[in-house]
């Protein structure tokens, strides 16, 4: 069996623009995509697309049929939860209360 020569790496966000000078394209995936033709990523998306655009790398968008929807976020919470921190921080094995402020 041949190998396929593609090479993969975890890089920071912040570190992306200064990487991309090296990548043939990038690839990331959606957690849904509006009829308008824009897309809802995880964080960080955005910035990535435009360090692509500036250094001229392909940018491609993955998501499967069921991901499309007609709804388009008209502010910031049409698509996130708000909850209280104290509703879903959880303290693990080595942590100290006393060090720990939950804002």
């Amino acid at each position: 069996m041949a190998k396929l020569g593609i090479q993969t790496n975890l890089v920071q966000d912040a570190a992306a623009f200064g990487l991309l000078s090296r990548v043939d394209k990038v690839i990331v995936s959606a957690h849904g995509i509006m009829a308008t033709g824009g897309i809802i990523g995880q964080t960080g998306i955005l910035n990535i697309a435009h360090a692509a655009k500036a250094q001229q790398v392909p940018f491609f968008v993955l998501g499967a049929s069921y991901k499309l929807t007609p709804l388009h976020p008209i502010d910031s919470h049409t698509y996130n939860e708000l909850l209280s921190p104290e509703t879903i921080f959880e303290l693990e094995g080595d942590d100290i209360e006393e060090n720990i402020e939950v804002i």
